[in-house]
């Protein structure tokens, strides 16, 4: 891979690099994370997830990005739903958040709100914990029985609170990667996933964070499968790219690393007839 290759002739890389990605949005880069090599070099972040969120978005829609990061998807997806729609950009910690204002403001887009906040099951006080060794990305509620850690607290409350402060009446698309805090927010969901017009989520699968918090990675698809969700996975090939339903939620049928699409075919059909969804 050129990235690998790159780091072995590279030994230093800069902290700070202004780049402009393929559709065309600046991002600073702090190039000593793989993350942020990534869209330098290829000017893509989470092509998977990019790539079906391209496909299912619309003009005026209002997305929820968890785990905002440093604002790729975010940036991204306002410029998608355009100045009608909306973007809410969750992100606690204080480093990113940094970032994540600087990314938003070097593109002027009017269009995303940005939270320093948490999300969980109940309001309560959380302690974040972030790691020598990873990027500041992989911040987590557990230590991941790691010792190089920092501890930092940050309030957190329920997404159906969040949504219910904010006013939003309609939310088509929900992006969750949180590091192993993603059944504690689906269960603070409870009355957005009941209403008669639940959103669309993409979930990343965690095999290490979810089993440090106490879960399984299959038990987020189980759980919104009870709320008549069905998964979908990006298939990707040479020529081809579709994203295809998944028979079942079993422990093989998820795989760490990969970003699920949880969708109700009776409500989001039309969407999902856009994106060429195959059942």
């Amino acid at each position: 891979m050129l990235v690998d290759g790159l780091c072995k002739v590279v030994r230093r890389w800069p902290q700070s690099v202004r780049t402009v990605t393929r559709d065309g949005f600046q991002l600073r880069c702090n190039l000593r994370y793989h993350s942020h090599r990534m869209i330098f070099l290829y000017g893509v972040y989470e092509i998977d997830v990019d790539w079906m969120c391209s496909r299912l978005l619309k003009p005026s829609d209002t997305v929820i990005d968890i785990g905002a990061c440093f604002g790729y998807h975010s940036i991204a997806n306002a410029i998608r739903v355009g100045p009608t729609g909306r973007i809410y950009g969750i992100e606690p910690q204080t480093e990113m958040l940094a970032a994540l204002r600087e990314n938003i403001d070097a593109n002027g887009l009017g269009n995303i709100e940005i939270d320093q906040i948490a999300l969980s099951d109940v309001k309560e006080q959380l302690e974040l914990h972030s790691f020598r060794d990873l990027e500041p990305g992989h911040a987590s509620i557990s230590t991941l029985d790691r010792s190089d850690y920092s501890v930092a607290p940050c309030l957190a409350v329920p997404l159906d609170d969040y949504v219910t402060s904010k006013g939003i009446r309609d939310v088509a698309l929900i992006k969750l990667d949180v590091e192993g805090s993603e059944m504690k927010i689906l269960k603070g969901a409870k009355r957005l996933l009941s209403s008669c017009r639940p959103p669309i989520w993409i979930v990343e699968i965690n095999s290490e964070t979810s089993h440090a918090c106490g879960f399984h990675p299959s038990e987020l698809l189980t759980f919104l499968g009870a709320y008549g969700y069905s998964p979908y996975r990006p298939v990707w090939g040479n020529i081809v790219r579709r994203i295809k339903r998944l028979e079942r939620c079993a422990a093989g049928e998820v795989r760490h690393g990969e970003n699920i699409l949880c969708a109700i075919n009776g409500i989001h059909g039309d969407r999902l007839a856009r994106a060429g969804v195959r059942a």
